[in-house]
């Protein structure tokens, strides 16, 4: 009898086993190497399309209502990205990423003369078009292509957002450079972590850029602000619209959008997916670059 009962609650007890579902993934991000926190640091799930960022401390809340099993990584710039099982992670508290050799770009501006600066890119006054990130456990990266119709080669000087008043326009984002791969962004030209917020609302958040000696080849460069995904409600606001009962959630800044580009010159990726070019109003963001222009 004493064996039949086990049996019999082994049964009942093996499908809760199988479907067990947590309600979050939280930790802290720490560099292998020094112990340190690391600030910003995205975390994400491959299959489940969800995702966050660490606060500046290197702690994340992730929701992970329903999820079963899944591959979490975890990335920053200038580490090794860390592949761990979800259902180890959940029961893991410090997430430790192993730093990665970064190669800089080798310049030498002394023996060259600089002839011109301009900012390429968005130019007109905003017209009212807004884009942002719905609230929620999504990751949201926009670019902006900057061509070289001059077919000159130089550095970035300097990049700009246009930050619109709706929304929370102090919220972190992080700045982000690519070379071209196609007409697609490619590899990573900015190989630190640059977090910057808007000091104000419409208008343009701008950044230097010149000790990170980014050139701007033949080809063009795609500029690109990345939202953070921070568990602070602060950054959360909520929508009501006319004629209608439902609330939308939404999350940190919104841009401006601008027709004025004879092409869509931006593009879009989420959770850490393929760029897409981005179509919504036949617009693109308000980025824009200045160039510093040089000759031997």
């Amino acid at each position: 009898m004493i064996k039949s009962k086990t049996f019999v609650s082994l049964c009942l007890i093996a499908p809760c086993l199988s479907t067990v579902t947590f309600a979050q993934l939280q930790g802290r991000v720490l560099s292998k190497e020094s112990q340190r926190a690391i600030p910003y640091a995205t975390i994400y799930l491959k299959n489940n399309a969800v995702g966050c960022h660490a606060d500046e401390h290197g702690e994340f809340i992730l929701d992970a209502k329903g999820i079963t099993k899944d591959s979490v990584y975890i990335q920053s710039v200038g580490y090794t990205t860390l592949r761990i099982a979800f259902q180890n992670a959940v029961s893991t508290s410090s997430f430790y990423l192993t730093e990665s050799p970064i190669t800089l770009q080798t310049v030498n501006v002394q023996k060259q003369k600089q002839t011109s600066s301009i900012w390429k890119g968005a130019t007109e006054d905003h017209k009212g078009f807004i884009f942002g990130q719905m609230g929620g456990s999504m990751l949201r990266e926009v670019a902006l292509y900057i061509p070289n119709d001059e077919k000159k080669e130089g550095f970035l000087n300097a990049a700009g957002f246009y930050v619109v008043r709706f929304g929370k326009h102090k919220t972190p984002f992080r700045v982000r450079v690519y070379e071209p791969d196609g007409d697609m962004p490619g590899k990573d030209l900015l190989t630190e972590n640059v977090v910057i917020h808007a000091s104000g609302p419409n208008r343009y958040c701008t950044v230097d850029l010149r000790k990170y000696n980014i050139p701007f080849g033949k080809n063009g460069v795609f500029i690109s602000m990345e939202w953070l995904n921070l568990n602070d409600k602060k950054y959360y606001y909520d929508v009501k619209y006319r004629n209608s009962k439902a609330v939308n959630t939404f999350y940190g800044q919104q841009i401006g959008l601008s027709n004025e580009f004879e092409e869509l010159q931006g593009r879009v990726r989420i959770n850490k997916g393929d760029w897409k070019t981005m179509t919504m109003g036949y617009a693109s963001p308000m980025f824009k670059v200045k160039i510093d222009f040089y000759e031997d």
